[in-house]
């Protein structure tokens, strides 16, 4: 691949946790959290009419209390997109009674030209909910999902329930949660896709009463109303009575389904990654994502016309003894896999937890949270594939 020499700042001034969306007209959206000037957090939506070649315009907040955004490792804002001039935001915030968090929802359907006020989507369940995932289908069905903490007889102890809520008629109103998984990882952000025809896969860290965290994959073929039983996608044999706070990566790409993901392997950090051609009944042999990269974590998978790329932080072995600033590394992993994980040109500090769109059938932008001693600042980086001779 071909990359920008430099990496850019998303918005002109401080900000994080990025995340990316391509419109059909060739216009990039983007999610960002800013600092506020009087304390807290703010989630602004901008957007790019030039494919993200310039610095995106700042145009909304969404969030409705002033520095009211609670963003963090795995509970960063989430932009989703559904029907033409239809998108979503979701982030969780200090609650509308002033009592904890919530899990917050805001729609435009306008093109992004104005958002609806902010709504707490999981107050029916008590709220608290910090780690939350979102998806939409092209007919505007949305499902957000989200790890809860009740007590539930027979489960392992310390570990929460998955719940999930539905929206048919593009997030006006919801269906109250279901509960759909016991024994979930705590701390490690699900993930959910959609994948055609009423089709969606779902995944999260399950944890065994032993103490074994591994992913497992439950899918539905009728918009999210019923799902299947759970398939553990790899049998790593990590135990450890704590959480990762690192949730899986899904992609679907003919027709097979992909899933990265972070572990423990005989005292070593990996990133991993499986198939299944099977719908998700079974999974392929567990492969490596990371190579020699030190750290590595975080993955996020993205398809890019007929590959698929995964983007993950790491640090170079050979700089600094391996204890250089983290840096992204993309890598492709289908229809062929990359002989090695490429470094992407980098910012001044340690960047994290990295998010990426298509722009097109051979271009791709990568985004990331850079943190330095000057504060935190939304980067990102173009790359495109050569053309075949």
């Amino acid at each position: 691949m071909v990359f920008e020499p430099q990496a850019r700042p998303i918005l002109a001034v401080a900000s994080s946790a990025p995340d990316l969306k391509l419109l059909p007209s060739g216009v990039v959206l983007a999610s960002l959290v800013e600092p506020n000037a009087g304390g807290g957090d703010d989630l602004f939506f901008c957007t790019s009419t030039t494919g993200g070649a310039d610095v995106f315009t700042q145009s909304l907040q969404l969030n409705a209390g002033v520095g009211s955004v609670h963003s963090h490792r795995e509970g960063t804002p989430r932009l989703l997109t559904g029907k033409p001039g239809n998108y979503y935001a979701l982030w969780t915030g200090s609650a509308p009674n002033g009592q904890g968090m919530a899990l917050f929802f805001a729609r435009s359907d306008n093109f992004g030209h104005s958002f609806s006020k902010p709504v707490a989507l999981d107050a029916p369940s008590g709220g608290a909910h910090p780690y939350f995932n979102g998806a939409v289908a092209p007919n505007g069905t949305m499902i957000a999902v989200w790890i809860a903490y009740d007590r539930v007889p027979g489960a392992v102890p310390e570990t929460g329930v998955l719940e999930l809520i539905r929206s048919t008629d593009g997030g006006r109103s919801f269906s109250p949660p279901a509960r759909v998984a016991i024994d979930v990882c705590p701390c490690c952000r699900p993930e959910i896709k959609f994948a055609g025809r009423g089709a969606w896969y779902l995944s999260w860290r399950h944890v065994d009463p032993d103490q074994e965290r591994d992913f497992v994959v439950i899918s539905s073929h009728d918009d999210g109303s019923v799902w299947s039983e759970e398939t553990r996608v790899s049998r790593d044999g990590w135990h450890i009575n704590g959480c990762p706070d690192s949730g899986s990566s899904l992609a679907l790409l003919d027709g097979k389904v992909f899933v990265a993901w972070y572990t423990v392997i005989d005292g070593e950090e990996r990133l991993l990654w499986s198939e299944s051609d099977d719908g998700g009944q079974h999974f392929g042999p567990r492969q490596d994502l990371s190579g020699d990269v030190r750290d590595p974590n975080h993955p996020y998978l993205e398809a890019v016309g007929d590959r698929l790329l995964a983007a993950f932080q790491g640090r170079d072995p050979d700089q600094d003894h391996g204890w250089a600033n983290q840096r992204i590394y993309l890598r492709q992993i289908a229809p062929a896999v990359a002989p090695a994980p490429t470094a992407l040109p980098h910012g001044p500090g340690s960047a994290t937890y990295p998010v990426m769109t298509a722009l097109g059938p051979n271009e791709v932008m990568t985004a990331w949270t850079d943190l330095s001693a000057g504060g935190s600042r939304a980067l990102s980086v173009r790359g495109y594939f050569k053309p075949a001779r």
